[in-house]
């Protein structure tokens, strides 16, 4: 068992224990002391023989006494202790329950404090209403510009605080709150330190006591200055909305966050012949031609979803009762906060302009080019078939898509900005001006266009009709014109060279036979015969030589005038069977010539060919083979834009000042070699008339390598009589005079490609 405490339940029983044992010692040694002194007298011996049975019998009697007392204070103590007990417990519990009490209550006037700092308004406390003493919250005299304390809050004070013109009907508030119970709810002025008064919104309530009677009153100030001004900002604003909204020339509707329509403009109830009332919410569907609800709907209803602007074209009953076509479009609004406030949208009566489009569509289609039409962003809306057939598209493939489509790609990244340029300062004018225009097929091939350009103003700002015409035929015709001044230039340059040859070339074996035909008139005259043969001799050569330049100047007016159908010509061949009929003269020069293998078919009047090589290759052999080893190499390539051909040599060279006289007619560079420099303006005069050209690469002792060039013609549209076959082009069979083979022995030239020699 558990010993008791003195301070707990057990205290006082163990403190009336802790006496026992000394009253029975006390007792024992009494009776011990009594006993001493009776044996101290032998004669009381007897005495005390006889007195012992009554002496233990008295000491019994007495501890008896003893432990009866003791059991009895024993009981009162344990009485006592339990009673002791039950206090303690009492007071115990009463003390926690009160500390519990004081900590509730001083978490309660933390939090209390708490939420008074934290409230955006001010509280005040009338404490007795039949008193003037009153109670503000920090918030309270935050409101006013003071500091918590800093003027006494008291209801003559704030009195004193009101503006005077709010000052009865205030009272009259609060007294008829204490009388009657209604909510006392009501807008007033106070005075704030800096002498403004701020506007504030007060709310009350009175606490009465078992009597009914008011006893004490309670509320809040709510400081509505910048509220009320912003409020009254928003109404004006509202009301100024409201007036340029029925003052416009449109239909205005405004929605809520659920799509709901919320308010009209003047002109959409006049138009409708409806009330706001009817109108409000869903009912404006009910005017919608019901063909075009549904549709309209989802169409709304996805851009609700998405919180993106919408455009809709719809049928809307007027109060006639007949359909007219409208365009609508709304565009969302949000709050300052970003958040999602509804819709505000326009409508516009376009029936005439709709009719008025139809009328431009007939026109477009109708008209003889091809005509298309874009908004300001150069999107598509209208197309007819001229431009159908010209691009190679169907109008459903356009319709919608950017106007680049149709651009080649390599303009594609200016065009948006000569767009712009020209919406910046719109009026009717052809486009590109000083630029060559062209268009892009579906296929992907180019073609040359003229654009004119045409500012459309629309509701919605301006739209560009554009009217495209395909110059390709004009094109072809001004090249064949350029072609043919071309050759009248070349014309004329033969010309004065037959001017030229005519005074001199011409002159000079006429001036000889004449002179001749003097001497041997004076030798007939004389009767002179000696020197008739040799005189006759030499008008002979001079006529020959006259003969020659003619057969020559004729030579080069057929090359422009007269010339065989083109065929595909194996140049390889050609140039073989050439070779074969210079073996005279090669052999005379102990030259070797040789041919690439896999030279260029090429489609050409063949005549024409074989002039080309046939003067290249006499050139070569005459001029270009004055070195001890002297050889001469044809070859050729051909790539997408033109097929070329060249004849080199090994000889002294030609200085770079001639490069260009040399192809001129009757023009040599070295006098003691036989020829009347025809030969090289035969090649010039081929290249050219076949749109090519000719032209030479030559250092002064390295050799020379003459070229001559012909254009790939792409398609059957290109402009030009002949054309180069495109390369891989395998050659047609064409009949040839047969040749003989040249009796001499090939070999290689080092090429990548062997090629055949020839060498004698």
């Amino acid at each position: 068992m558990t010993p008791p405490n003195q301070n707990g339940r057990y205290g006082a029983a163990t403190r009336i224990f802790r006496w026992v044992p000394l009253l029975v010692a006390v007792a024992g040694i009494l009776t011990t002391v009594q006993f001493w002194h009776v044996l101290q007298r032998e004669e009381a011996l007897a005495q005390m023989r006889s007195l012992l049975p009554k002496v233990v019998a008295s000491s019994g009697f007495i501890v008896s006494i003893l432990l009866g007392l003791t059991t009895y204070l024993l009981r009162i103590a344990w009485q006592q202790a339990a009673d002791q007990t039950r206090v303690n417990e009492r007071l115990t519990a009463e003390v926690a329950q009160r500390k519990h009490t004081v900590e509730r209550m001083s978490r309660t006037e933390e939090r209390f404090e708490l939420a008074v700092q934290g409230l955006s308004d001010g509280l005040w406390d009338w404490l007795d209403v039949d008193r003037d003493e009153l109670w503000w919250s920090p918030r309270f005299y935050e409101i006013l510009g003071y500091e918590p304390g800093e003027i006494e809050p008291s209801l003559s004070k704030f009195r004193d605080l009101l503006h005077p013109d709010d000052a009865d009907r205030t009272f009259a508030a609060i007294r008829n709150h204490l009388e009657t119970g209604q909510p006392l709810d009501i807008e007033l002025r106070l005075r704030s330190k800096h002498g403004t008064y701020r506007r504030v919104r007060t709310h009350g309530n009175v606490l009465r006591d078992a009597s009914g009677r008011p006893r004490r009153m309670a509320g809040s100030i709510q400081d509505i200055t910048d509220h009320r001004q912003t409020r009254e900002a928003l109404k004006e604003t509202e009301e100024r909305f409201r007036s340029m909204a029925d003052a416009a020339p449109v239909m205005i509707w405004v929605s809520d966050v659920h799509g709901q329509r919320t308010w009209f403009n003047k002109r959409w109830l006049e138009f409708t012949g409806r009330t706001m009332e009817q109108e409000l919410g869903t009912g404006w569907l009910d005017g919608v031609h019901p063909e075009d609800v549904d549709r309209g709907s989802k169409a709304i209803n996805a851009a609700l979803d998405a919180r993106v602007p919408f455009r809709l074209e719809y049928r809307l009953r007027r109060r006639d009762g007949v359909y007219r076509s409208i365009l609508g479009q709304g565009t969302p609004r949000f709050t300052e906060s970003g958040e999602f406030a509804g819709y505000i949208g326009s409508c516009l009566d376009i029936t005439d302009l709709t009719r008025t489009e139809e009328r431009i569509r007939r026109i477009v289609e109708s008209a003889p080019n091809a005509m298309v039409m874009v908004d300001r962003s150069g999107q598509i809306e209208l197309v007819n078939a001229e431009l159908e057939r010209a691009f190679g598209y169907n109008r459903e493939e356009l319709i919608g898509q950017s106007i680049e489509v149709l651009v080649p790609p390599r303009y594609r990244g200016q065009h948006p900005t000569y767009r712009n340029q020209f919406l910046a300062a719109p009026q009717a004018r052809p486009m590109g001006k000083g630029r060559d225009l062209f268009g892009l097929r579906k296929d992907g091939r180019e073609f040359p266009v003229e654009i004119g350009l045409n500012p459309i103003e629309m509701d919605d700002g301006v739209h560009v009709l554009a009217a495209i015409v395909d110059i390709t035929e004009r094109k072809r015709a001004e090249m064949e014109l350029r072609l043919y001044a071309s050759r009248l230039k070349a014309i004329n340059r033969e010309l004065e060279g037959y001017v030229y040859t005519v005074s001199h070339d011409l002159k000079a074996p006429l001036v000889t036979f004449l002179g001749y035909l003097s001497y041997l008139k004076d030798d007939v005259a004389a009767g002179r015969s000696d020197r008739l043969e040799q005189f006759i001799q030499n008008m002979t050569n001079a006529a020959h030589q006259m003969k020659t330049i003619l057969d020559d100047l004729l030579e080069i007016s057929r090359i422009g005038r007269m010339k065989d159908e083109p065929v595909v010509v194996d140049v390889h061949e050609a140039v073989a069977s050439i070779v074969a009929e210079l073996q005279p003269q090669v052999a005379e020069k102990a030259a070797t010539i040789h041919i690439q293998d896999d030279l260029p078919p090429i489609l050409l009047d063949r005549t024409q060919i074989r002039q080309v090589f046939q003067n290249l290759l006499t050139n070569a052999i005459k001029y270009g083979c004055t070195s001890p080893n002297p050889t001469i190499t044809v070859g050729g390539e051909a790539n997408d834009k033109e097929i070329r051909f060249f004849v080199a040599d090994n000889g002294p060279g030609i200085p770079r000042q001639y490069h260009e006289k040399i192809f001129g007619l009757f023009q040599r560079l070295d006098k003691d070699t036989e020829g009347n420099g025809v030969g090289l303006a035969i090649v010039a005069r081929v290249a050219e008339v076949n749109g090519g050209r000719a032209w030479v690469e030559s250092e002064v002792g390295q050799g020379a390598k003459f070229w001559v060039s012909f254009p790939i013609k792409r398609s059957p549209e290109e402009p030009g009589e002949y054309a180069a076959v495109a390369p891989g082009v395998s050659p047609k069979p064409v009949a040839q005079a047969p040749s003989p083979e040249p009796s001499i022995p090939h070999t290689g030239i080092g090429a990548p490609k062997p090629a055949h020699s020839h060498t004698a």
